[in-house]
């Protein structure tokens, strides 16, 4: 967790009910400048801001702003609230925000697995926590609220909401899909050189696991045609045997 400033967030509360998603406008080179710039204090107003999670380009996950805070993030201007969020209160108060390292205009160029898989997984945890549908409804762009903004420019949400819609449909049982998180985890907070080393040291399982194994993983989640479940299954019975 990198915490942003107390004077870049409005405070509580914050009751989410749709996600917003954005892009930083900074290079994606997995360095975290975004986070950095919400911890610090900044005497002139308008450049205070901040954001509930940062997605790194590396797939790393940093959470700046408590989910029970309300970030400075989803200025709306010039268009509607989404239909399910009240007008009469801020939407920063609605919501869970999200950058996402890169570039509005080449975001579907920069971003990879190990963040799309990230991102995927973050809003897959708050959709299920706060209960809010995993619709294109309520996963919107910043673009949507505010005339000022394009972000997320180029990232197709259409379809990022539509992946997390057939992974809801995929029959990956509860210990499947803890499983694979801890898998995830390790990823993310291992450099790439360094994941076999690691991945020795995952709970329940003394063989190594490969980064192969990792990626096999990832790349079935993305790919509807993959039995997931059966990947899954087949890499816990080799490493439990």
């Amino acid at each position: 967790m990198w915490a942003a400033h107390q004077t870049n967030t409005l405070g509580p509360p914050c009751n989410p009910k749709g996600w917003i998603l954005h892009t930083p406008e900074e290079p994606a080179d997995g360095d975290p400048g975004t986070p950095r710039w919400f911890a610090q204090y900044h005497a002139n107003p308008l450049q205070r801001g901040s954001t509930h999670y940062f997605v790194s380009y590396l797939g790393f996950v940093f959470q700046c702003v408590p989910e029970s805070v309300a970030p400075i993030a989803n200025g709306v201007l010039g268009k509607p609230y989404p239909a399910w969020a009240d007008p009469n209160v801020s939407l920063n108060r609605q919501t869970l925000s999200v950058e996402i390292e890169g570039y509005a205009a080449t975001i579907t160029q920069t971003i990879w697995s190990p963040q799309k898989t990230a991102l995927d997984r973050l809003l897959d945890y708050g959709c299920a926590k706060y209960s809010i549908p995993v619709d294109r409804a309520h996963i919107i762009g910043h673009y949507e609220v505010a005339s000022n903004r394009s972000d997320p420019g180029t990232l197709d949400i259409d379809a990022l909401v539509a992946e997390l819609q057939e992974e809801d449909d995929m029959g990956l049982t509860q210990e499947d899909k803890q499983w694979f998180e801890r898998l995830l985890a390790d990823f993310a907070k291992a450099q790439i050189h360094d994941v076999r080393r690691r991945a020795g040291a995952l709970e329940g399982y003394e063989a190594n696991v490969s980064l192969n194994d990792l990626l096999r993983v990832i790349e079935a989640l993305s790919n509807p045609a993959t039995d997931t479940a059966a990947v899954i299954n087949e890499i816990r019975m080799r490493l439990s045997s």
